[in-house]
């Protein structure tokens, strides 16, 4: 029996998760937490009663990276299945290199699903299609950089990626455009680019351009 942990923020998707994968005949949820650091004190007693821990990237209180950073370090073996809306390279690598044993897209299939979980508590590790070779090229490079950006710092790259003004960015992300114009300076100097054509080339090269399409619709 495969026993897992679950971390999302999004009650109803977390709920819909639970009864999926309890519909697993060889899988058992143990607990379910709504943010990392919930994660983290459900893992400090049950760590050995865990097998696998399902993590969400984008939760408030702890991260899924960060979570994902302390799981490794205080419990290293509990395995972690990160299961994201993210399909970028940034996210993926970071994640990677974070040492999570598999990367999953939330809108993939339950039999998808069930394979990544048995592979991870078999082999130790699962990657679907489209973890390409380029992305294990980057994981295995430690000299190719990829920079440690934030959630809004992600978002506001890929909208440079659009035709959109950076007043239209600012109303569309709810802050200031003097606030915008700080976050094009900081990312020019994360990235040591000069020009928000460089930005936009940066944000389309690492797939940063799907998410936004999804989540902004433009």
């Amino acid at each position: 029996m495969i026993k897992i942990g679950i971390a999302d923020d999004h009650t109803l998707y977390r709920s819909g998760l639970i009864s999926m994968i309890s519909g697993f005949d060889d899988c058992r949820i143990v607990f379910e937490a709504e943010d990392g650091k919930s994660a983290l004190q459900n893992l400090g007693p049950l760590n050995k009663k865990v097998d696998i821990c399902i993590l969400d990237i984008n939760m408030p209180n702890v991260n899924g990276y960060d979570t994902l950073k302390e799981i490794k370090s205080k419990w290293p073996a509990v395995k972690v299945l990160m299961l994201s809306a993210y399909n970028n390279i940034h996210a993926i690598v970071k994640t990677l290199r974070g040492g999570t044993n598999g990367y999953m897209l939330k809108n993939c299939t339950p039999s998808e699903l069930h394979e990544a979980l048995r592979k991870i508590h078999f082999n130790g590790y699962y990657y679907p299609e489209f973890i390409s070779g380029r992305m294990i090229y980057l994981l295995n490079n430690n000299s190719v950089d990829i920079p440690v950006l934030s959630d809004v710092e992600l978002d506001f790259l890929a909208l440079c990626a659009t035709e959109l003004t950076y007043k239209q960015i600012a109303d569309i992300l709810c802050v200031s455009p003097r606030t915008v114009d700080k976050y094009s300076k900081v990312l020019f100097d994360k990235l040591n680019v000069r020009t928000r054509t460089a930005l936009a080339t940066f944000a389309l090269n690492i797939g940063l351009e799907s998410n936004i399409n999804e989540a902004y619709k433009v």
